[in-house]
C-alpha cells in the first residue's frame, strides 16, 4: 500500500538517518551535489513539490543527492515523500530532466532551436568571467567549480546578458550552417559576446564573419590561416579539440586587436603545450 507526505521538514539529522537506511545507490555525482549544497547555503533552494522515495521496507530508495546535500550543507529543505511498491521501482528516474536549455526556452521565451547553444554558451561564459579555470570553453570544470553552474546563477548570467546573448545566438544561426560548420554556434556565441565586451561589436562581428565564411579574406592574413586551419580540421586532415577551434580564433582576432600579424600559418592556431589559454581581460566575479 502507497502513502505519501506532503511538505516534510527534513533537517540535515534526519537527511543523515534517511540515508542510512539506502541499500545503494548509482555513482553520487559530487559535482551535483556541490550545486544543491551551494543552492541551499545561499537560500536558493525552494519546495517543488519533488519527491523523496521510499520502498515497503522504509528503506532510501530515491533521493541520495539531495539529501547529500541537505547533510553537506547543515541546512533544513522540504520535500514531499512517497512509498512506492517494488514492482515500480524499475520507472524511478526515466524520465527526460529538464536542461538549461529548457528552461530557458520555457521561462524566458528563448527560441527551442537557439536553446541548446545558448545554455552551452552561457556555462563558457560563467567560466570565463568567474573562475580562473584554464580550459573554460569545455563548458566544465568539475566539482570545484559546480557552484557557478547551478540553473539559478546560469539563468541569472543569461538575464543579465540576455540582449547581447540573442543577438549573438542570432548571427550565429543566420551563418552558421552543416555544411559550412568551422566552429559551434555555441563556441561563435561565446566568442562574439565576450570580444564584444572588450573590443566592440563591429570589430569581433565582422572578424569572425571574415575567418567563418571567407568573404574579403587577405591572402596569408591572420584570419586566413585561421579559417585554413579549421578547414583542414573540418576535412579530417588534423585534429582539434573543439574548446582549441576557439582559442585559436580568440588568440589571432587579439593578436589582430594589438596590430601584430600572424606571419606563419603554423603560429596561428593555439597550441596547448606552450601556450596559456586565451581569454579577455576580467576582473573575477564572486
Amino acid at each position: 500500500m502507497t502513502c505519501t507526505a506532503n511538505k516534510v521538514i527534513v533537517t540535515p539529522q534526519k537527511a543523515k538517518q534517511w540515508l542510512e537506511t539506502s541499500k545503494g545507490n548509482r555513482h553520487i555525482n559530487k559535482a551535483r551535489v556541490a550545486q544543491y549544497k551551494h543552492e541551499m547555503i545561499k537560500g536558493n533552494w525552494r519546495y517543488n513539490g519533488d519527491r523523496i522515495r521510499f520502498l515497503g521496507d522504509k528503506s532510501l530508495y530515491d533521493g541520495h543527492h539531495r539529501l547529500t546535500a541537505c547533510v553537506e550543507s547543515n541546512c533544513q529543505i522540504i520535500v514531499d515523500t512517497f512509498v512506492i511498491p517494488d514492482e515500480a521501482k524499475f520507472t524511478v528516474d526515466k524520465g527526460n530532466p529538464r536542461k538549461t536549455a529548457d528552461n530557458l526556452a520555457m521561462e524566458y521565451g528563448v527560441k527551442p532551436q537557439q536553446s541548446a547553444a545558448i545554455a552551452t554558451a552561457v556555462r563558457m561564459m560563467v567560466l570565463h568571467d568567474q573562475s580562473q579555470l584554464g580550459d573554460w570553453a569545455r563548458g566544465a570544470g568539475g566539482e570545484s567549480y559546480s557552484k557557478m553552474l547551478t540553473e539559478n546563477n546560469l539563468q541569472k548570467y543569461y538575464l543579465d546578458n540576455r540582449e547581447n546573448i540573442n543577438e549573438a545566438s542570432e548571427w550565429a544561426h543566420q551563418h552558421i550552417k552543416k555544411q559550412n560548420t568551422l566552429i559551434t554556434k555555441s563556441h561563435c556565441i561565446a566568442f562574439l559576446c565576450l570580444a564584444s565586451r572588450f573590443y566592440g561589436k563591429d570589430q569581433s562581428y565582422s572578424f569572425l564573419k571574415t575567418v567563418l565564411t571567407g568573404y574579403g579574406i587577405e591572402p596569408y592574413s591572420t584570419a586566413d590561416h585561421i579559417r585554413n586551419a579549421l578547414i583542414a580540421v573540418k576535412m579530417g586532415q588534423r585534429k582539434m579539440a573543439g574548446s582549441h577551434k576557439l582559442y585559436s580564433v580568440i588568440k589571432g582576432f587579439k593578436s589582430l586587436m594589438a596590430g601584430r600579424r600572424i606571419k606563419h600559418p603554423h603560429n596561428a592556431t593555439f597550441k596547448p603545450s606552450s601556450e596559456s589559454f586565451p581569454r579577455f581581460g576580467v576582473v573575477y566575479e564572486k
